[in-house]
């Protein structure tokens, strides 16, 4: 059955929990905004840094490393816990003569920037990290619309009203094999595929057009909008609707 469609102009989706979406900083830095962690989390959060595995045998002694799916990098860490991977991408090294050193970053590395990473290193797929979540990332799809297909659980299965795959189609053609390249982090019931550009004017929990809709009920709704002279909106809601 066909659930929708998902136009992608830059050829790159991203596939992530919209819940999350708060945390995704796009093409600045990567700043834990205050209201989703505690205090002391979010202070804990923006102390973290991002570091790069460099030299010729980076990708070699990252995935011996065995942090985070792209093995160059390790980001949103503790400084002190970064030291230790320091030390531990020291000793492989010198352990395997391997040309791998961990160094970290002056800047943090923006989630836009990671998104690229991850293509570049995956072929274009693969997971992004954002302040420990997880994304899928997949370039090279097709730019104009991309069919959202699903398909139903068996009649006589007790799931019967659930679907039980959802595919993306983006590009027609037959399918040649399956590979896993990413997961997904889902906290709040939902899954957003979106063009990896749009994101960057994502608006959290926030109307574009700054407005947001008042509305009461209840069983003293009546007296209550005769007072303030508020409409009625719906049968038995009153209140004003696009107001600042």
């Amino acid at each position: 059955m066909k659930l929708g469609t998902v136009i992608a102009p830059s050829g790159s989706i991203l596939i992530v929990d919209p819940g999350f979406l708060g945390m995704w900083s796009h093409d600045r830095p990567p700043v834990m905004p205050e209201g989703i962690l505690s205090e002391k989390g979010t202070a804990a959060a923006n102390r973290s840094v991002d570091a790069a595995i460099v030299g010729a045998d980076s990708d070699k002694a990252g995935q011996q490393l065995g942090q985070q799916w792209n093995p160059r990098f390790i980001c949103d860490v503790p400084r002190e816990l970064a030291n230790q991977f320091a030390d531990q991408v020291k000793q492989i090294a010198r352990a395997q003569q391997l040309d791998a050193r961990l160094e970290i970053l002056h800047d943090r590395v923006p989630h836009r920037t990671r998104a690229d990473h991850a293509l570049s290193f995956g072929t274009r797929a693969g997971e992004v990290q954002f302040h420990g979540m997880w994304a899928g990332v997949l370039s090279d799809v097709a730019t104009n619309e991309l069919h959202v297909i699903g398909e139903r659980m068996p009649a006589d299965s007790p799931d019967a009203t659930r679907l039980r795959r959802i595919s993306v189609v983006v590009r027609d053609g037959v399918t040649a094999r399956s590979e896993r390249f990413a997961h997904a982090v889902v906290d709040w019931a939902r899954l957003l595929v979106v063009d990896l550009d749009a994101i960057g004017i994502w608006q959290h929990e926030q109307p574009l057009d700054g407005l947001a809709d008042f509305v009461f009920r209840g069983i003293d709704a009546p007296a209550v909008a005769q007072r303030f002279k508020a409409a009625e909106l719906e049968p038995g809601e009153f209140g004003w609707p696009s107001r600042p």
